[in-house]
This record gives structure tokens, C-alpha cells and sequence, in this order.
């Protein structure tokens, strides 16, 4: 779940959690909300194993269940004049936590992932606009 659009303030926030009897929260994030292009389609999202299954000479298998992380590919696009702007905040946030959001909308919790930039490849594509591929890897 996702909540964007707040104003930026000052001081302190609080957050109150209202949810039956046990509420539970994974993360909270805050920070500064960016727009980085429209996300186009052919948007990916799946995940990474970190599991481990080794078959000894006999061809016994022993699976060692590990974590999984979050994935995905965003190609956006954007007016040519905003190419330096959004590749400067972009290497900003190389090797930092970021939640990157493909899309909020309701039935799109797959295209929010919270991880780190694995690749960015703007490319122009005309004239008028320039696509770009943003590659995250979820965290841990």
C-alpha cells in the first residue's frame, strides 16, 4: 500500500494504525516524491530466488529455501528537455533504498517495488521524446 501526494511539512509525523485486532506495518518509507516519465507498457515484474538446490552424484536434490526479492522493468518516457534533469536524479539515487512505483493504481501492487537502480538506459527515440528503461532490484 502506497499513499503519494502528501504536502511536504515539517516537525514530526505520526502514523496510526487502525486494523482489527493486530495491525502490522513491513516498512514506512519517507521521502521526497519524484516523476521520472509515463510508465509505457510492457512493464515487467517477477522476482528473484535466492534459493539453493543441489543434487549430489547420485541425484538426491537438497533444497535450501532462502529469500526472494522483488523485480521489474519500467520503460517510461519523457520530453527530450527533462533527459538531464531526470538522469541527474537518477545517478542521486544509485545504491540508496528507493520505493519506485510502475503504477499506484488499485490491482498494480506488483509495479511498487522497494529496492535499488540496477540499470537505467535512456534513448531517443525521435524528436519529441525519449524512452528510457528503469531496472530495479527489490530488497531483501
Amino acid at each position: 500500500y502506497v499513499v503519494t501526494g502528501i504536502p511536504p511539512a515539517t516537525g514530526t509525523t505520526t502514523i496510526v494504525l487502525e486494523y482489527g485486532d493486530r495491525p502490522a506495518v513491513g516498512t514506512i518509507v519517507v521521502g521526497e516524491e519524484e516523476f521520472f516519465g509515463s510508465t509505457r507498457y510492457g512493464v515487467t515484474s517477477g522476482f528473484i530466488d535466492y534459493s539453493k538446490i543441489t543434487t549430489d552424484a547420485f541425484g538426491n536434490e537438497v533444497w535450501i529455501e532462502r529469500q526472494k526479492a522483488r523485480m521489474g522493468t519500467y520503460p517510461v518516457w519523457f520530453a527530450p528537455k527533462d533527459l538531464d534533469y531526470i538522469s541527474g536524479r537518477v545517478k542521486d539515487l544509485l545504491n540508496k533504498p528507493v520505493v519506485w512505483i510502475g503504477d499506484d493504481g488499485a490491482g498494480y501492487r506488483s509495479l511498487i517495488i522497494f529496492g535499488r537502480l540496477k540499470d537505467y538506459s535512456p534513448s531517443f527515440e525521435g524528436p519529441n521524446y525519449v524512452s528510457a528503461n528503469i531496472e530495479i532490484q527489490g530488497i531483501v
